[in-house]
């Protein structure tokens, strides 16, 4: 052969399921784009051999499969990965124990993903519930907001973990993935708007939940016209969350201390445009892609 071919060197990081390996390429190996059968797991052997890990610390991912079940992997002989927003929480060792904690109870990721709606529109019922609540009630449905805000954000990160790492993606899983979250965050947003006692309260909870559709919009808009889907800020998904549970928070010492309540109203107005500039960025990149891809 003309070239040289690095020396490909193979590690099993389980025995017990061969499944969870990786390639480590030394040299100029060039190695073509190939699909290599991979025998698929029983449920219990995905449970049991949920995110393993390797002897350098780093989380081996489930490999990318074709429709036919056979995996993919790149000219560089690494692994074929999902488009995924990036976050550090992913890596948190007790984010991974708790989705490995319910892997093994039987729960799935599409189950997850439902129950961060079910928690979320508990939340939007407690900001609902605040005009027509006593002082000490509306701080008490502040806070109970609050809290449900973060479990929203636990189970985003928990069915990811589980799909992805944990070998339980489904074809529906998409769907389950993207849907709930549009749901949470409409229900979220318009809600805060509610328990403003603001004669345009309610309009300014509905504009921002129209544009955090947006940007989630914006984003799977990039990835259908074949660009890398754009998870930039400053109001992703993230952003809005950890904004409104600080919003409610702070709107609970000020009904509890008999102050008027602007936290709520500052948060929305600054959701707003902080979701206007989201969608210019992401918009930009799509397109800075595009020309150059």
């Amino acid at each position: 052969m003309s070239h040289t071919l690095g020396i490909i060197r193979y590690r099993s990081i389980s025995q017990k399921h061969p499944r969870w390996s990786r390639i480590q390429v030394f040299g100029n190996a060039r190695t073509n784009l190939q699909a290599q059968p991979v025998n698929e797991p029983t449920e219990g052997t995905a449970m049991r051999s949920f995110i393993p890990k390797a002897r350098d610390g780093f989380q081996a991912s489930a490999p990318v499969r074709s429709a036919r079940g056979q995996e993919l992997r790149p000219r560089d002989g690494g692994s074929v990965r999902p488009d995924r927003r990036p976050t550090r929480l992913r890596d948190n060792p007790w984010v991974r124990a708790v989705a490995r904690w319910l892997s093994e109870m039987g729960v799935r990721p599409n189950h997850v993903s439902v129950f961060s709606t079910v928690v979320s529109a508990a939340s939007a019922a407690c900001l609902v519930l605040v005009p027509t609540s006593a002082p000490l009630t509306r701080t008490l449905l502040y806070v109970s907001a609050a809290a449900g805000i973060p479990v929203r954000g636990l189970c985003n990160l928990c069915d990811g973990l589980m799909a992805v790492e944990g070998g339980l993606r489904t074809r529906l899983g998409p769907l389950y993935n993207d849907f709930p979250d549009r749901i949470s965050d409409t229900l979220l947003l318009a809600a805060a708007g509610y328990s403003l006692q603001l004669p345009w309260g309610r309009e300014l909870g509905w504009a921002a939940a129209l544009l955090a559709t947006m940007t989630a919009y914006v984003r799977t808009l990039g990835g259908c016209a074949g660009a890398p889907q754009p998870y930039c800020g400053p109001m992703d998904k993230t952003g809005r969350m950890a904004l409104l549970a600080f919003a409610c928070v702070a709107a609970s010492i000020e009904s509890g201390l008999g102050l008027p309540e602007r936290a709520m109203t500052a948060a929305l107005w600054c959701m707003v445009i902080g979701c206007g500039v989201t969608i210019i960025r992401r918009l930009s990149r799509i397109v800075a892609n595009l020309r150059t891809g």
